[in-house]
């Protein structure tokens, strides 16, 4: 082996561990937003049927949960790429 087997060993379980974090981040962020998308309903209907504060509520917390996700993804990304090189 040569000197630099130990760096080209913690080089790929970086690159390991980078793909795993980029395909969970993947998987979280569709998840939240469906949970989103769930909530908008919620709040729409709530706002339907009478509960107009409740409703205005729900749906202004899922758009700053949407805000959130939307900033979260390129945060996440550049700590990935920090990480990875």
């Amino acid at each position: 082996m040569t000197e630099s087997a130990p760096e080209t060993q913690i080089g790929s379980l970086i690159e390991k561990i980078s793909g795993l974090m980029e395909t969970t981040v993947g998987w979280l962020l569709t998840a939240a937003s469906a949970i989103v998308i769930i909530m908008i309903i919620i709040g729409g209907i709530q706002y339907i049927t009478g509960q107009a504060e409740a409703g205005k509520k729900t749906i202004i917390a899922a758009l700053i949960g949407t805000v959130i996700i939307v900033l979260s993804y390129p945060i996440i990304t550049v700590v990935i790429n920090l990480l990875s090189h």
